[in-house]
């Protein structure tokens, strides 16, 4: 499973940035990884000239074998709420495509760590 990370022009692009958001999605994407291909996330803030709340963005399209691509989005005040939003929205649609991976759904392990 390879992990790619994207910017848009309003959001510096930082390597400590995107090792967090590899690293989130890694782990939360674990118990499918098996059946996974590339994930692309998509990082931006909507409204970059003004602060509006939830004006940060994150969606992210996994690519499955053998079935259509799944996508998942979050919206929040935060990169880091909006990367969470995404993850969790991803897991339930996993979830329901494919099953749960081994260890249990996201939320399940988000709980207990």
């Amino acid at each position: 499973m390879q992990i790619d990370v994207h910017t848009d022009e309003t959001l510096a692009r930082r390597e400590a940035l995107s090792s967090r958001v590899e690293k989130r999605f890694a782990a939360a994407l674990a118990p499918y990884a098996q059946r996974l291909g590339e994930v692309e996330v998509h990082l931006a803030d909507e409204c970059a000239d003004r602060a509006t709340g939830n004006d940060m963005s994150c969606l992210v399209q996994v690519s499955l074998d053998g079935q259509p691509p799944v996508s998942a989005a979050g919206h929040a005040s935060t990169i880091e709420e909006a990367v969470g939003g995404a993850a969790h929205q991803l897991d339930r649609l996993l979830a329901s495509r494919i099953g749960r991976g081994p260890r249990g759904s996201i939320r399940r392990r988000a709980l207990t760590s």
